[in-house]
C-alpha cells in the first residue's frame, strides 16, 4: 500500500524517475510514512536534488518544516529563531542542534526558492537571517561558557564588556547565498578592564574563537558556515579580535581602499548590535570621505584585477569572477559609494542592488546602467542559485555537463541550456561595457559627440549641426540644431568653446545626460532656456554641475521628464540655488513641508495679497523639490503622494488662519474659530497627485449664541476657495472642489455639525456614504474636527451593510459616460479595471465589515488593502492584485501628470508620446517587434483584467 503511494507520489512529478529513486532513499531511512511528507521530498528531489538529499540523511527536516507551516512563509529576522536557540553553554549537544537547524533551513529555502514560492531576494534574506542569529546564539554559549572558566568580562567601570560580531560582505549585505562563507570581523569595547585573572583580550580572543567554531567547525553533522576571518585588520596576519580603539588605530592609519570597500556592507549581526552601530559610526569617515576620489574607482578595479591574476584565474565560466560577474557589478556600486558617499549619505547602502537603486536615485548611475547591471545580477545570482541547489557546493561555476545545464534552464523557465547560456552571455556583455565605461571617465565616450561639441565650439550654426543632431537621435533635430548652437553662442556658454577649456568634459556630460532621458528633445529645450534666462551669472552653475555629475543627471533629468515641473525652474531662476541644495539634501520630510509653509505663511498672515504669493511660491518649490525626488527613485508612489498631501493640508490650513483672522476683523466679530476644514478623495486619503484638485467641505460649530454664524463662516469659506485659487505674478495655488458636500453643488457651502449629521441620517445617497470614507479632518478647530469625525464615522459606517447593487450601478455609469473606451482609448482612471475598480472593491468592504472592526476605517487605498487582508476579508492573492494594480495605475497616473501640471487619465493614443511615457515609466527599446510603448500597453491590458476580474468576484453579477 505504502509502494503503491510512494509511486503515485512520484508519477506525479515532472521528474518521475528522479523523485521515485529519492523516495525509496527515504523509506529505507526511516522517512514517515506520510503523503504529504512524501510530496515534499519528491519535490524537493525534482527541483533542488540536495535538498533532497538533507531530507534523506535526516528524515526528521521534511515533517518538521511541513509542521512549522514556513514553506509558505518568510522568516527574515534573526528572532525567528529565537525560540530554537536556548540560552545555553557551549557544548557538543549545542553545536549538533546548529548544524541540525542549518540543515532543515537549507532544505526549507531551496524548496521555497525552487518552487517559486520565494524569489531568490527573499531567500537571501532569510538564509542571512538564519546566520545572524547562529551568530549571535554562538556569542551567548560562548560568553556563558567563558565567564565560568575564566571569570565575567568587565571595563574598568564594572560594566560588562561588550562584544560583536560584524558580518562582512554577503552576509553584512544580506545577500549569503546556499554556499556562501560568512566574512566576520570581530571587536570588542575596550582593553582598559579584566576577566577574572585574565585581559580582556585574552578573553575576547577565546571567545572569538569559540564563536568561530560552533558555526565553522566541522563535526559529524557537518558544519554551519564556512567561516572566512581575512576581513579583519591584517588579515590572516591580525589578531583574532581588536577593541574598538585599537581597530580605528589600524584604519586611520594603515587602512587601504579594499578595507574601505569591504566595511561598505559592514552589519551588526550578533552580540551587542549597539556597539555595532557605534564603530560603524566611528569608522564612517574612514569609509565615507568628504572629498571626492575619482581615483577610487580605478583602485577598485586594481583589487579585482590582483585577486584574478593572483588566483590564475582564466575560467569565463565563473557566474562571479568572470568577467561581467556578480563581483564586477558588486565592485562598480561600491566604487561610487566610495567615491560619492562622503557627500551624499543616501547612497550608502549595504545591499547591492537598494544601492544601485539609491544611485539611481541620486543620479549617479543613469536608468540604462541601472537596468543593465540590476538586470544581471539578479539573473546570475538566480543561476548561481540554482548551480547550487544541484549539490549545496560552494560553486559559482556555471556547469560543463548538458543534464544538469538543462536542469537548471528548466527550472529558470528557459527553453533549453543553449537559451539560458545566451542570456547569461548577453547580460555578462552589456556588465564589461558599463564597467569599462566607469574605469574610462564616468560615462559612455562618443565620437558622435566629440564632433558635434567641436562644431559648436567652431562657431557652426544650425544648418550644419541638423544632421549631427539627427544622427544622435533627436527626433526634431533642426529645433534641436537651434538649441544646441544657443547653448554654445558665447565662448563662455556651457557648449563654448572658452567652457570647454576651462571646464573639459561638461559639455559632453550634459549632451550625454540629455540623450539618456525618456525625452531628449524637451530636456534639450528647457537646459538651453536655463541658462539663457541665467543670463551672465551661470558660471557658478556650471562648475557646480562639472564637479557633481550627480547634480547634472537630476537637473537633466528632470528636464527630460516633466515640463510643467521644468517649466517652473527655468521661469523662476532665483529658485536653482535652492533646489540645488535641495538635490544635495534630497526630498523635504513631512514635518519639513509643513514647517516651511508655516514659516512663509506666520508673517503674512495680515497681508491677503503677500500672503496668496508666498503660499504659491512655497507650494511650487516644495513640489519641485519632491517632483525631483519622485524623478530620481528617491521617493515611491506612497511618499509622493503623502508629501504632496501634506502640502496641500499645511497650505489649506494656513490660508484657513489667514480667512478666518480677516472675516472677524471685517465684521467686527468673535473670533472665528470652530470651524474645520475635511477633505475627501485623493487628498482625504493622502493620495494626492501633481495636479490633483482639492476636494473638501467646510463644517462649523457656532454654538448656542450665535445666530450670524452661517453666514459668517461661507464668508472664511470663501476667502479660503479665493486665496487658494486667485491667479497673481506667482501663478496659481490649487482648484478647490466643495461639490461633495451636502446637497451638492445646491447645497449651502458651509455646514453645521448638527445640519451635516442631520443629513447624512435623513437625506444622503448611497454613495455619499462611500464617499465619506476618506473625509479626513486637514485645518481648522481640532475639537470641532473631532467631533465631526465622530458623525463622519457614525454615519459611514453604520450597521447598514453596503447597497452593493447601488455601487456597481454607480460604477457602471461612470465607466459609460467618464471614460467612453473604445478604438484604443483607455482610461485608467474610470475605465474598465481601472483605479476605481480597486478603490469600489475596497471601500465595499470596508462599509461591509467596518462596522464591527473599527481598525478597517482608515483613509488610504493601500492601507485598507493591507489592513483587509490581515483581517481575513481578502487573501493575499487577491491583495497582492489590488495592491500591485493600483500601484501600477497610479505610477502611469502620476508619470502622465508630471509631465503637464494636468489632471490626465488617459493614455496617450499618438505612438511617440506613449514611447516617451513608457521610457519616463522605466520600459527600454528592445526590438522593433517588442517596443517599449506596445510592453507598456501589454502590462496595463494584463493589470486591468486582472483588476476587472476581482471587480467582478465581489459584485457578482452586478459588475459593468
Amino acid at each position: 500500500m505504502w509502494s503503491r503511494l510512494l509511486e503515485d507520489v512520484a508519477a506525479r512529478t515532472i521528474d518521475p524517475d528522479r523523485a521515485r529513486e529519492a523516495l525509496r532513499r527515504f523509506a529505507e531511512a526511516g522517512g514517515a510514512r506520510d503523503r504529504a511528507i512524501a510530496e515534499l521530498v519528491a519535490e524537493a528531489a525534482v527541483l533542488a536534488p540536495y535538498a533532497a538529499t538533507l531530507a534523506i540523511q535526516d528524515p526528521a527536516i521534511a515533517p518538521a518544516v511541513l509542521r512549522a507551516g514556513t514553506l509558505d512563509r518568510a522568516l527574515s529576522s534573526p528572532s525567528s529563531y529565537e525560540s530554537e536557540l536556548p540560552l545555553a553553554p557551549d557544548s557538543p549537544e549545542l553545536r549538533s542542534s546548529i548544524r541540525r537547524l542549518r540543515h532543515r533551513e537549507m532544505f526549507r529555502l531551496a524548496v521555497r526558492e525552487a518552487s517559486g514560492r520565494a524569489p531568490p531576494d527573499v531567500v537571501m534574506q532569510e538564509l542571512s537571517a538564519l546566520a545572524a542569529a547562529l551568530c549571535d546564539a554562538a556569542v551567548r554559549a560562548g560568553r556563558l561558557t567563558l565567564d565560568e572558566r575564566m571569570g565575567e568580562a568587565r571595563t574598568s567601570s564594572g560594566d560588562v564588556c561588550r562584544f560583536v560580531v560584524l558580518g562582512m560582505g554577503k552576509l553584512g549585505g544580506e545577500e549569503l547565498n546556499y554556499g556562501s562563507d560568512i566574512d566576520l570581523l570581530y571587536l570588542y569595547e575596550t582593553d582598559d578592564g579584566e576577566a577574572g585573572e585574565h585581559s580582556l583580550h585574552e578573553y575576547f580572543v577565546k571567545l572569538s574563537s569559540v564563536v568561530t567554531a560552533m558555526i565553522g567547525e566541522v563535526t559529524d553533522h557537518g558544519f554551519a558556515f564556512r567561516v572566512d576571518l581575512r576581513l579583519r585588520p591584517e588579515g590572516s596576519r591580525g589578531p583574532i579580535c581588536n577593541a574598538l580603539a585599537a581597530a580605528e588605530r589600524y584604519y586611520e592609519t594603515w587602512g587601504r581602499t579594499w578595507e574601505r570597500a569591504a566595511l561598505v556592507k559592514a552589519r551588526p549581526v550578533g552580540g551587542s548590535l549597539d556597539l555595532g552601530e557605534e564603530a560603524l559610526r566611528e569608522l564612517r569617515p574612514f569609509v565615507y570621505r568628504r572629498a571626492v576620489e575619482p581615483k577610487v574607482v580605478h583602485e577598485i578595479d586594481e583589487v579585482r584585477r590582483r585577486a584574478r591574476r593572483e588566483a590564475g584565474f582564466d575560467d569565463e565560466r565563473d557566474l562571479k569572477l568572470g568577467h561581467g560577474g556578480i563581483r564586477q557589478i558588486e565592485l562598480f556600486v561600491q566604487a561610487l559609494q566610495l567615491v560619492w558617499g562622503g557627500i551624499t549619505p543616501s547612497i550608502r547602502e549595504r545591499g547591492t542592488l537598494d544601492a544601485l537603486d539609491r544611485l539611481l536615485g541620486t543620479g549617479l548611475v543613469t536608468e540604462h546602467e541601472h537596468a543593465v547591471l540590476g538586470g544581471a545580477y539578479q539573473l546570475l545570482r538566480r543561476v548561481e542559485h540554482a548551480v547550487q541547489m544541484l549539490a549545496f557546493q560552494q560553486t559559482q561555476r556555471f556547469p560543463d555537463d548538458q543534464d544538469e545545464r538543462a536542469q537548471i534552464a528548466r527550472r529558470l523557465g528557459y527553453g533549453g541550456p543553449d537559451a539560458l547560456g545566451s542570456a547569461i552571455e548577453r547580460a555578462r556583455r552589456s556588465v564589461d561595457e558599463v564597467y569599462a565605461a566607469l574605469i574610462r571617465n564616468g560615462h559612455r565616450e562618443s565620437p558622435e559627440r566629440e564632433a558635434l561639441l567641436d562644431a559648436i565650439a567652431a562657431g557652426a550654426g544650425r544648418p550644419e549641426l541638423e544632421g549631427p543632431a539627427a544622427a544622435l537621435g533627436f527626433a526634431d533635430a533642426q529645433t534641436a540644431a537651434n538649441h544646441l548652437a544657443r547653448l554654445g553662442r558665447r565662448p563662455d556658454d556651457p557648449l563654448g568653446p572658452l567652457t570647454r577649456e576651462r571646464l573639459p568634459g561638461l559639455g559632453d556630460r550634459l549632451l550625454f545626460e540629455v540623450l539618456e532621458t525618456p525625452d531628449p528633445d524637451q530636456a534639450l529645450r528647457h537646459l538651453d532656456s536655463f541658462f539663457s534666462r541665467m543670463g551672465g551669472g551661470h558660471a557658478g552653475t556650471m562648475k557646480l554641475l562639472a564637479d557633481e555629475p550627480a547634480l547634472a543627471r537630476l537637473l537633466v533629468g528632470l528636464f527630460g521628464t516633466s515640463d510643467f515641473l521644468s517649466s517652473a525652474l527655468v521661469g523662476h531662476p532665483e529658485l536653482a540655488g535652492s533646489i540645488v541644495l535641495g538635490m544635495r539634501a534630497g526630498p523635504p520630510t513631512p514635518s519639513e513641508v509643513s514647517a516651511q509653509v508655516a514659516e512663509v505663511a506666520e508673517p503674512l498672515l495680515d497681508d491677503t495679497e503677500s500672503l496668496m504669493a508666498a503660499l504659491q511660491r512655497a507650494k511650487r518649490e516644495i513640489t519641485l523639490r519632491i517632483g525631483l525626488g519622485d524623478i530620481a527613485g528617491q521617493l515611491d508612489l506612497e511618499a509622493v503622494s503623502w508629501l504632496l498631501s501634506t502640502l496641500a493640508d499645511s497650505v489649506l490650513e494656513q490660508a484657513l488662519r489667514h480667512a478666518s483672522r480677516a472675516t472677524s476683523a471685517r465684521l467686527g466679530s468673535l473670533p472665528l474659530e470652530s470651524m474645520a476644514i475635511f477633505a475627501l478623495g485623493k487628498l482625504g486619503g493622502r493620495e494626492l497627485g501633481y495636479a490633483g484638485d482639492l476636494d473638501v467641505v467646510f463644517l462649523y460649530d457656532a454654538g448656542p449664541d450665535h445666530g450670524g454664524a452661517a453666514e459668517a463662516y461661507t464668508r472664511v469659506a470663501q476667502r479660503v476657495i479665493t486665496l487658494l485659487t486667485a491667479h497673481t505674478a506667482e501663478g496659481t495655488g490649487y482648484y478647490l472642489d466643495t461639490r461633495l458636500r451636502p446637497s451638492g453643488s445646491q447645497g449651502m457651502l458651509v455646514s453645521s455639525l448638527e445640519g451635516f449629521e442631520r443629513y447624512h441620517r435623513e437625506s444622503a445617497a448611497s454613495f455619499e456614504r462611500q464617499v465619506l470614507i476618506k473625509a479626513r479632518f486637514v485645518a481648522g478647530n481640532p475639537e470641532v474636527g473631532e467631533r465631526a469625525a465622530r458623525i463622519i464615522e457614525s454615519a459611514a459606517y453604520s450597521a447598514v451593510g453596503p447597497d452593493t447593487a447601488e455601487m456597481a450601478r454607480l460604477r457602471r455609469r461612470m465607466e459609460t459616460e467618464l471614460a467612453a473606451e473604445r478604438g484604443g482609448r483607455y482610461n485608467l482612471k474610470v475605465g474598465r479595471g481601472g483605479l476605481a475598480d480597486v478603490e469600489f472593491v475596497t471601500q465595499l468592504l470596508q462599509l461591509r465589515h467596518g462596522a464591527r472592526d473599527r481598525g478597517l476605517r482608515v483613509h488610504g487605498t493601500l492601507e485598507a488593502i493591507d489592513l483587509l487582508r490581515r483581517g481575513g476579508h481578502l487573501d493575499d492573492s487577491t491583495a497582492a492584485t489590488l495592491g500591485d494594480g493600483y500601484r501600477f495605475l497610479r505610477r502611469l497616473e502620476n508619470r502622465l501628470r508630471i509631465v503637464r501640471d494636468e489632471p490626465r487619465t488617459e493614455l496617450p493614443r499618438d505612438p511617440a508620446a506613449l514611447t516617451r511615457l513608457a521610457r519616463r515609466l522605466g520600459y527600454r527599446e528592445r526590438s522593433d517587434a517588442d517596443a517599449a510603448a506596445e510592453r507598456l500597453v501589454r502590462d496595463y491590458r494584463k493589470v486591468t483584467s486582472s483588476l476587472r476580474e476581482v471587480f467582478g468576484r465581489f459584485f457578482e453579477d452586478s459588475a459593468p
